[in-house]
């Protein structure tokens, strides 16, 4: 999945439920992003994806923290 940045995002850190969104407006379309920390090793990434003309679209990754 491509990364869009038009300048115009917003963004909640980190806080009390250990999630950070973002939302991005960019030609018509919105981009809302949130990850979300589960312990210290795992965390939950989701994209909901608001095209102005098609139908929404939507990723979910579980990420696993690898220790080098």
């Amino acid at each position: 999945m491509r990364e869009i940045n038009s300048g115009a995002c917003i963004v909640d850190a980190f806080g009390q439920t250990d999630s950070q969104r973002s939302r991005t407006e960019y030609n018509g379309s919105v981009f809302e992003k949130e990850i979300r920390q589960i312990g210290a090793n795992y965390r939950t990434r989701q994209t909901i994806i608001s095209p102005a003309v098609e139908h929404k679209k939507m990723g979910q990754y579980l990420e696993k923290r690898i220790d080098r």
